[in-house]
């Protein structure tokens, strides 16, 4: 495995872990009750209370493990070139290199004489294929 799968699947055991302290923060934080007074012919008022750091720390947990794992299938779909610049074929092809050499070049639109990149292919103006 490479590095950055080692790295996705940490955080993927770390976004595991994140979602079970969450869990067990949030029913630590929230406590429900009953009044101790009753009305004839009422039945007892129930209220929950809730204790806000410990609710608090369930939301950042669960924040945090939602942030890990978008990170960890980041790193799982995306394969990079040498370069770093744009997703692409495996590194050892010479056609990669071009591809990211073609891709960092401005290049001017032949119906709108735009600079555009080509990372699409098409002039983002007029949205014709170059």
């Amino acid at each position: 495995m490479t590095r950055a799968r080692w790295v996705a699947v940490t955080e993927a055991v770390v976004a595991m872990a994140l979602v079970a302290l969450s869990v067990w923060f949030w029913f630590q934080g929230v406590h429900p009750a009953h009044t101790p007074v009753h009305i004839e012919g009422q039945p007892p008022l129930e209220i929950t209370m809730y204790d806000g750091a410990l609710v608090t720390t369930s939301i950042v947990m669960a924040a945090a493990a939602g942030l890990a794992i978008v990170d960890a299938l980041r790193r799982v779909l995306t394969r990079r070139c040498p370069g770093g610049l744009f997703p692409c074929c495996p590194a050892d092809r010479p056609a990669c290199r071009a591809l990211v050499i073609r891709n960092a070049q401005v290049n001017s639109c032949a119906k709108c004489e735009t600079g555009a990149r080509r990372r699409s292919r098409r002039c983002a103006r007029c949205q014709i294929g170059a």
